[in-house]
């Protein structure tokens, strides 16, 4: 087995967008030095101190150029390595590895601003822009939109800039006076120190400059053609300006190149060697984190830095997946342009497997793709290749073979057969291959297995397929399919048992109907409801129901003038009509109405004696009361009051309802007597 590591770019949570010139497809090459063809403008452009408003801006076309070693030339190549002399010869014209530079911009101090515009195709594989650029400044402090600088932009065909101003670089004389002292590749020369400041094409005597002067060292800034937006193989364009202070009384100029790269890391884990140093490509800030969580999700921002160089040697042994973020330096209006590249520490895996799918008869076969590429189970491999082969006798038949991740199916014998199969998966460009080799055997498809499982309710029978069932159990039947074979059922029955409850319950009428546990009924009795149980069977639900009366009386009754009735609950003094509701022996509502009549009362002297009194009855529809002096009042046996009389001759009779027993009561001024008459 082969294993080569290499990394590529995977995803981007942020992104952004650049050109080229004249690049040769399928390299990186870019004639960044071809001046004439990269629409060379220049011009000047001016504010007033006052409003610190441009008041003027001018654009010309064409270069102006009388050589590198002339300092009147605003655009021009170098082609000779040599050291700038306004820097006090720190800093190098040609960057390490180049050949040549450009420069745009020169020591005149006239509010000028140079520019050159590549035009070129994106390349499929060398989508990674490098732009690499020296820059030296007077800082006059006038702000970052009018002290010098220079720019670069990535510019769709139309001339729009692409990318959420992901690509729009912008680099300051302002900004450096805050970077340095953090930024090790900015310089500072003071604006006492004397210099060689050149005129034309010779170098005039030392001087001192108008302002202090940082220049910027050599530097690589990175910008992504390929994410968020995918440039490749459409034309863009990339314009780069260096401007001089906009009021007009200090220098800017700036060196740079142009490259193009892959958008991939470097590193190998092929063979048994430990992993080697992985290195991301130059130009950003970068991140490196694990891109995988334990549980297997995918870690989202903030990460966890484990390195923040440009090169990251993993610990040994380690199969986790790295990512590393990369993100833009100097990008205006969006510090986070940034994406993805992702680190494979793993082998791919080849596994595969087989469903037999019976179609118009025939035993047809589809293979089945397990692998796993670089991530494990979240990346399927880049390259597959299948190939089936079948012994026969002396003679090896290739059967099928495929490049496809899943392969088209094939037909099988139907008495079944026996296969030699391979698959081939790799990564990389099949630099980091593994290869399965397995036995497949396949059954044969002139006889089925078919398994059913059945639920029925008791007393149901099962009666499909050609069964004829009523208990539970498995059983085995053969038929024949559509296609003449033998087909072998095995039916798994479960026969679920119906329920029965029974629920006794009591109500008052008066609480009817009876709704409860799905009833409604209004009677005494025993009633059955039929519902379905857990399993969808009968559910019998026996209701034995008993229904108590409720209860009714009527008093009719009289008192006197300032009395209280307080029989049977009451408590009232004036005539109506009075209800409460009590319980009765069954705990239903009793209700009681009580007729009340209040009447004013005569108090009597009398002076006989009640214990001569004389009461009978003769006809059993009259009492006859005799000898007694006072009031008389006669009650039925539910305390109704019948009749009252006053009289001072001695006898009265009083006639009454119904024969029956009532209770007579006498009252004078020497006490009172009730008597019990039966008529």
């Amino acid at each position: 087995m082969k294993k080569l590591y290499k990394l590529f770019i995977a995803l981007a949570i942020f992104g952004l967008n650049a050109g080229a010139n004249a690049q040769v497809v399928g390299s990186n090459c870019i004639d960044y030095t071809n001046l004439a063809a990269a629409q060379p403008q220049y011009g000047t452009w001016y504010l007033t101190t006052s409003t610190w408003h441009p008041t003027s801006i001018t654009i010309n076309n064409g270069h102006i150029d009388y050589g590198y070693a002339n300092w009147l030339s605003r655009h021009t190549v170098h082609t000779v390595l040599e050291y700038d002399t306004i820097t006090l010869g720190g800093l190098r014209t040609i960057t390490e590895g180049a050949s040549a530079s450009v420069r745009l911009g020169n020591k005149g101090n006239n509010s000028e601003w140079e520019g050159l515009t590549y035009i070129f195709t994106v390349d499929s594989v060398y989508s990674l822009l490098l732009f690499k650029y020296a820059t030296v400044f007077e800082a006059p402090g006038h702000g970052v939109d009018y002290d010098p600088k220079i720019t670069l932009e990535i510019l769709s065909a139309s001339g729009h800039i692409i990318g959420s101003n992901c690509g729009n670089i912008f680099l300051s004389s302002y900004q450096s006076v805050l970077d340095y002292g953090y930024d090790p590749t900015w310089h500072f020369i003071p604006q006492s120190a004397n210099i060689m400041v050149p005129n034309g094409n010779t170098a005039s005597a030392s001087m001192r400059p108008a302002q202090n002067i940082y220049w910027k060292d050599w530097t690589t800034i990175g910008v992504s053609l390929r994410y968020p937006i995918d440039l490749r193989g459409q034309t863009v364009r990339v314009r780069i300006r260096n401007f001089d202070c906009a009021p007009g009384e200090h220098f800017g100029y700036s060196y740079f190149t142009l490259d193009f790269a892959k958008s991939e890391l470097e590193g190998r884990v092929c063979g048994d060697t430990p992993v080697d140093t992985l290195k991301a490509p130059e130009g950003f800030k970068y991140c490196w984190y694990k891109g995988f969580n334990p549980d297997g999700t995918l870690v989202l921002p903030p990460f966890n830095c484990v390195s923040t160089e440009r090169i990251f040697t993993p610990p040994s042994n380690d199969t986790a997946t790295y990512m590393c973020q990369l993100t833009q330096i100097g990008t205006v209006g969006n510090p986070h342009c940034a994406f993805h590249l992702i680190s494979r520490l793993k082998e791919p895996r080849s596994a595969a497997s087989f469903r037999q799918i019976p179609t118009n008869c025939q035993n047809v076969i589809q293979l089945i793709n397990d692998s796993f590429g670089n991530y494990g189970q979240y990346e399927m491999p880049e390259t597959n290749y299948w190939l089936v082969t079948q012994q026969n006798g002396m003679v090896i038949d290739t059967i099928l073979t495929s490049n496809a991740a899943y392969p088209p199916p094939f037909i099988a014998p139907n008495e079944g057969a026996t296969y030699n199969l391979r698959l081939v998966t790799g990564v990389i460009n099949n630099q980091c291959t593994d290869t399965l080799n397995v036995v497949m055997t396949v059954p044969p498809y002139n006889l089925v297995l078919e398994t059913i499982h059945a639920t029925i309710c008791q007393g149901e029978v099962y009666n499909l397929n050609g069964f004829n069932e009523s208990e539970t159990g498995t059983y085995i039947d053969t038929l024949q399919n559509i296609c003449g074979f033998d087909s072998i059922v095995t039916l798994n029955l479960v026969v679920n048992q119906s329920s029965e409850t029974t629920i006794y319950d009591t109500v008052c009428e008066n609480y009817l109907p009876y709704r409860a546990n799905g009833f409604n009924v209004y009677t005494t009795g025993t009633h059955t409801l039929t519902l379905q149980n857990i399993n969808g069977c009968d559910s019998i639900v026996i209701l034995e129901l008993t229904v108590n009366p409720t209860s009714e009386t009527i008093i009719y009754d009289t008192i006197c003038i300032g009395e209280n009735y307080t029989l049977n609950g009451f408590n009232v003094n004036t005539t109506g009509i009075y209800t409460i509701i009590l319980p009765n022996i069954y705990y239903c509502d009793s209700t009681v109405t009580l007729n009340l009549t209040v009447e004013e009362c005569f108090n009597w002297i009398c002076e006989a004696s009640i214990s001569l009194a004389n009461i009978y009855s003769t006809n059993n529809r009259s009492i006859i009361i005799e000898n007694f002096i006072g009031d008389i009042s006669i009650y039925n046996v539910q305390g109704q009051i019948i009749a009252s009389k006053c009289s001072q001759n001695g006898t009265i009779e009083i006639s009454v309802p119904q024969a029956g027993v009532y209770l007579v009561k006498i009252e004078n001024s020497f006490g009172k007597v009730v008597v019990n008459q039966s008529n």
